[in-house]
This record gives structure tokens, C-alpha cells and sequence, in this order.
């Protein structure tokens, strides 16, 4: 699921409650943002760990190894 909006739409809000949710029915989450910056700052806010979509997905783009997930 991929959420999006403005300042104060209530992203946070949602968030935590289906984390709440998923939580409840003992489902895993996994948190991402597209940057650190955002990361940091959605682990602060739902007190759950979370990585850029990068990391999450394990990209590795060394030289000479092309692309890889």
C-alpha cells in the first residue's frame, strides 16, 4: 500500500491504526519511506522501526553487478 497527502491529511493517524490492526491479527509490518529523513521520522512518530524503500528491499547497485534487489 502506498500513502500519500499533504500536511495534516491524517497519514500518521492512519498509519498507526493499521499497524494497530495488523498488529492485533498478528500480521508482520514493514515500514518504508523514500528517504532517510522520512524513515527517521515515521519510526518517531509510530514508535516502529522503518527503512527507506531502498534498504527494504535490499538494492544493491555496485559497480559492475548491475541492479539488484
Amino acid at each position: 500500500m502506498l500513502l500519500t497527502g499533504g500536511p495534516g491529511t491524517g497519514k500518521t493517524t492512519v498509519i498507526k491504526g493499521l499497524i494497530s490492526i495488523f498488529k492485533s491479527l498478528d500480521l508482520a509490518v514493514a515500514l518504508a519511506a523514500p528517504t532517510g529523513r522520512a524513515a527517521k521520522r515515521l519510526s518517531e512518530s509510530t514508535s516502529c522501526e522503518a527503512k527507506t524503500i531502498h534498504r527494504l528491499l535490499e538494492y544493491s547497485g555496485e559497480e559492475g553487478s548491475g541492479m539488484r534487489f
